[in-house]
């Protein structure tokens, strides 16, 4: 939930939610509080939108690489899936609990748990359609991705 003119905070919903890996139920939860961060993510995790579709494509694509690099044979479906949840939680547990102690969301520190997760996978930095140019480059378009982050 973000509450305007101090920042954004989780609420115990939201957060039970996110922990049982209810990714769709928590970002619309948050959305639905104002969290603008996390409307966006709801369309990315829902694969709804343009945006969601070109970056599970993007996603999906490094997977089978890496895959087809190891001959190995992969449950893309699960991978992404866990990804999607691990991100909601990351966000969840990131943001305050506490609505006095509200903040905005920092686009750089959720780079970083897109950069976390993806490693966790052996997947590069780029993999994050936020960071085109790996973890080292500029974010790319943040006030799109996350318009109530500060950078």
């Amino acid at each position: 939930m973000c509450t305007p003119g101090v920042g954004c905070y989780t609420t115990p919903t939201e957060a039970k939610a996110a922990q049982s890996g209810n990714y769709l139920g928590y970002y619309q939860l948050a959305c639905a509080g104002g969290d603008a961060y996390a409307c966006f993510a709801e369309g990315v995790a829902a694969n709804n939108t343009w945006w969601g579709n070109r970056a599970t494509n993007r996603l999906l694509d490094k997977l089978h690489k890496k895959a087809e690099a190891a001959h190995q044979c992969l449950n893309d479906e699960g991978i992404v899936n866990q990804i999607r949840g691990d991100l909601a939680k990351d966000y969840a547990s990131y943001l305050p609990s506490n609505p006095a102690n509200a903040i905005w969301p920092s686009a750089s520190d959720i780079a970083q748990f897109h950069w976390n997760e993806f490693s966790q996978f052996g997947l590069p930095a780029d993999t994050f359609g936020g960071t085109p140019f790996g973890q080292n480059g500029p974010l790319f378009l943040p006030a799109v991705w996350c318009p109530n982050c500060r950078l």
